[in-house]
């Protein structure tokens, strides 16, 4: 990520099935459909407007990409964790935050919820 912190546009996708109001100044949504037929809604705006989605929604975005499409965050309402597509550069730089809880997967590994009681 570190090779996309420019407060250049940033994409942004809610499910279409949550609340269609956005937070504040980040205006219209574009409403698209996925190769899944799920539907979404496309907000564009800067990279510190995520923390305005999860002040106002409660949660982030489900995707989430900078301008140039070098990183991607995936966060599924239902899974416990966000994924994140990157290149190997970023990847150490995660791996290395102090802040963040990071583990490298592979990219066929499944992606399963495994409640704990």
């Amino acid at each position: 990520m570190a090779s996309s912190t420019r407060e250049e546009g940033r994409h942004f996708h809610k499910s279409g099935s949550m609340k269609l109001d956005p937070p504040a100044d980040i205006g219209k949504a574009q409403r698209i459909e996925s190769v899944l037929h799920l539907k979404y809604l496309l907000y564009s705006g800067p990279l510190s407007a995520v923390m305005a989605f999860i002040d106002h929604w409660g949660h982030s975005p489900n995707l989430w990409w900078p301008e140039d499409r070098r990183w991607c965050v995936a966060t599924d309402i239902d899974l416990p964790s966000s994924y994140i597509g990157c290149d190997a550069r970023c990847l150490e730089a995660l791996l290395r935050h102090a802040s963040l809880e990071a583990l490298p997967i592979d990219y066929d590994a499944p992606c399963i919820w495994l409640p704990t009681s």
